[in-house]
């Protein structure tokens, strides 16, 4: 699966899968390691994309994922 890091850039939005649920952010920067800082409701996450599920908006409707708010 390619990584999806390295499509994204600064400002775009997306959509993360986690355990404790799916959640809309924001790609705040795309870090050369493959991870990406994500802005998620006021919190800064870096996300491993190989750990976590990280999807564009187009993906997660695509998939019918319905984030959270």
């Amino acid at each position: 699966m390619e990584n999806i890091a390295k499509r994204l850039r600064e400002g775009d939005m997306v959509c993360i899968e986690m355990s404790f649920g799916v959640y809309n952010g924001m790609v705040v920067r795309n870090m050369p390691d493959g991870r990406v800082l994500v802005l998620i409701s006021d919190l800064l996450r870096i996300l491993n994309v190989e750990r976590e599920e990280l999807f564009t908006i187009q993906e997660c409707r695509e998939r019918q994922i319905a984030p959270r708010v």
